[in-house]
């Protein structure tokens, strides 16, 4: 039985849209993301009608809610959102930093650090340490670095585009650091279909829309409440 479905996601140069049976890619698109507003929802349409494929055979629509450049991700999410309602097409939204993670987990490294450029000096970042959840947020690089006080006798591995960007910063607060070769600056369309596809497996569906993971906003209530 086959199982089509569509994923989009928000990167910090373009937006990249892929078709899936089930695990397996049958087509993807990029799009500057520059372009997005305008080509987005076109580009869809043609990816979907050079595969004969109508929206009506999509068992699913899938997004990456982010975090990413807010304003291509807004775009990229409204786009998702409105196919899913106008065709009543159920909708699946992913934690695109989790996913970052979870792809690149590797027990060689238990101590990584993934971080996005959230511009301005601060970062998304996942925190994968032995024995302790997934510490997830957005902060100032420099706080963010000082916090590794404790566990800087260990080797920290760094991925993601905000360690390119602040590799310098990185290397005069962690000595013993690692950046893997070519560096990994996010998570990628397949494996994001792939935590779709278990997601609707397991019936976990967004209830009426995708909601940008605007972890931004959220570091600076915190600091308003302190």
């Amino acid at each position: 039985m086959k199982t089509y479905f569509l994923i989009a996601q928000a990167t910090y140069d373009h937006v990249e849209i892929g078709l899936f049976n089930k695990s397996t890619l049958i087509a993807q698109q990029a799009l500057e993301k520059s372009s997005a507003n305008k080509l987005l929802v076109q580009t869809i349409d043609n990816l979907l009608a050079d595969n004969n494929i109508s929206v009506s055979h999509l068992s699913f629509i899938a997004v990456n809610k982010g975090p990413a450049p807010f304003t291509t991700l807004r775009v990229v999410l409204a786009t998702i959102n409105g196919i899913s309602f106008a065709s009543g097409i159920k909708l699946i939204g992913i934690d695109g930093l989790r996913a970052f993670a979870l792809e690149f987990e590797d027990k060689r490294w238990p101590y990584t650090a993934y971080l996005l450029n959230a511009f301005n000096n601060d970062v998304y970042y996942a925190l994968q340490q032995p024995h302790v959840p997934l510490q997830i947020g957005c902060g100032n690089i420099n706080q963010l670095l000082t916090s590794f006080d404790s566990s800087k006798e260990y080797e920290w591995r760094f991925c993601g585009n905000g360690a390119s960007l602040h590799a310098q910063t990185i290397a005069s607060h962690i000595k013993k650091n690692f950046f893997p070769e070519p560096i990994v600056n996010q998570c990628s369309l397949e494996f994001l279909a792939q935590q779709a596809l278990i997601m609707y497996e397991n019936s976990e569906f967004s209830d009426h829309q995708a909601l940008p993971l605007y972890l931004k906003e959220t570091a600076y209530k915190k600091a308003v409440q302190q």
